[in-house]
């Protein structure tokens, strides 16, 4: 598997953690009596979303869309990143007025759209939540005085998102770079070693391969004549 395919399993395990623990948490609070019905409803859509796309194999199959190793397709965009967006921002503002932020989940959309997008939709991603904590803060404040006050750390917190996905977009790329260098020598050195094979085949003179315990590793046609008296012998390996 790719880098990328891994990184997407590893994303998609943490939204199903995720989802978990914000299922327990809502079951506790709505016992306490400090959480809402339709936030609880939300926990357990987004946790029985994810525990799917985690747990089901065909839907963890993805292949990057074009030729870019850092793109998700449109679907695995939306199942993965705009359900989250959705999901998250709809608790903020359930929960905007009550003392329990949901604000830094917004964080893994913006993550994952950093490591698993171009940066244009990356950066679409980011804006769409640094534009939820802003409006939310907005609704919620009873005055103008109040509003300011309260977009403040909204907007830092959006700045904040911006960072991250800039951030995790460059190291993704840089990631991708690496990975198809890496392959590119590979494929360099494995024709290099067919090439070497080749040429030892066709040697008129007997070339072996032999370990401590005088086992033949290796040896071409040329160096199995000589240990017969007639024809050819036995491919390596073998006791000399």
């Amino acid at each position: 598997d790719s880098s990328f395919e891994r990184l997407y399993a590893i994303f998609l395990g943490a939204r199903a953690a995720l989802g978990l623990a914000l299922l327990g948490a809502q079951i506790v609070g709505l016992a306490m009596g400090t959480r809402s019905l339709a936030g609880g409803v939300i926990s357990l859509a987004y946790a029985v979303q994810a525990l799917t796309l985690w747990l089901l194999p065909r839907f963890r199959r993805i292949s990057p869309a074009g030729t870019s190793s850092t793109r998700l397709s449109r679907r695995h965009w939306m199942a993965t990143i705009g359900f989250d967006l959705l999901v998250f921002s709809s608790l903020h503002w359930l929960a905007a007025a009550a003392s329990f932020n949901y604000a830094p989940l917004l964080v893994l959309p913006a993550l994952m759209a950093g490591v698993l997008t171009p940066r244009v939709p990356a950066m679409a991603a980011a804006a769409a939540a640094s534009l939820v904590l802003l409006v939310t803060s907005w609704h919620w404040s009873v005055s103008i005085s109040d509003a300011t006050t309260a977009m403040a750390p909204a907007a830092l917190t959006g700045i904040g998102l911006f960072v991250i996905t800039l951030l995790a977009g460059e190291l993704a790329l840089r990631l991708a770079r690496e990975e198809m260098t890496a392959r590119g020598s590979l494929e360099l050195a494995r024709q290099q070693a067919q090439l070497n094979r080749l040429v030892i085949e066709e040697m008129a003179d007997g070339v072996m391969v032999v370990d401590r315990r005088a086992r033949v590793r290796a040896a071409n046609p040329a160096a199995r004549r000589l240990l017969v008296a007639q024809g050819i012998g036995q491919p390596a390996p073998f006791q000399l």
